[in-house]
């Protein structure tokens, strides 16, 4: 087990193809739907959010902040 949901999966790096891009943010419109909780933390306090942010992935973090994710959450 680990300290993420699977939305913190789901915005974690990919290699850039628009491809997989495209498929993170189906998964995570689909974990949204199903009223996965935008920001939500994780062990370490980072939302997923944080982790798109650190991984550079515009179109997940436009999702994220599409579905309000807070972007002042600390």
């Amino acid at each position: 087990v680990n300290d993420h949901t699977p939305l913190h999966e789901a915005a974690r790096w990919s290699d850039g193809s628009s491809e997989e891009n495209r498929d993170r943010v189906e998964c995570m419109e689909h974990l949204i739907a199903a009223n996965a909780e935008v920001s939500v933390s994780n062990i370490h306090r980072e939302s997923p959010l944080h982790i798109a942010c650190r991984y550079s992935s515009a179109p997940l973090v436009r999702t994220l902040l599409k579905h309000d994710a807070n972007i002042l959450q600390t």
